[in-house]
């Protein structure tokens, strides 16, 4: 318990909303909870916990409704950029050029030889 409330305290330092609670706020803020078992617990209201390929098709759904091309199963060689933004990828199915370009590949696009590239 003393980690946790540590923990809230440094959120608080950080300007994030952020509340220890004990077994009976959190009986009273959610009745039907078992808090027998319970020491405390923490209340983060802007907090929250999604399944993460729901949301990505989802996302996907809701961009493509709004005229968003998203690419897939291609391989990305480079991507140019100017003033510090990105202007274009060439793929191995051609060159598209973009006004955003959201970075899905994660570490993959994060290697120090893709990172020169978008400098250039």
């Amino acid at each position: 318990m003393i980690a946790l409330k540590r923990l809230v305290g440094q959120a608080k330092v950080q300007n994030l909303s952020c509340t220890f609670l004990d077994k009976k706020e959190i009986a009273k803020m959610v009745p039907n909870m078992k808090v027998s078992d319970l020491e405390g617990g923490v209340w983060i209201p802007e907090d929250g916990v999604v399944d993460p390929a729901k949301l990505c098709k989802t996302m996907a759904f809701l961009a493509a409704q709004k005229g968003v091309t998203i690419v897939e199963d291609c391989a990305v060689m480079r991507v140019t950029s100017a003033s510090q933004r990105v202007k274009a990828v060439q793929t191995s199915d051609g060159t598209i050029d973009c006004e955003i370009f959201i970075n899905c590949a994660g570490q993959v696009m994060c290697t120090p030889r893709s990172r020169a590239d978008a400098a250039l």
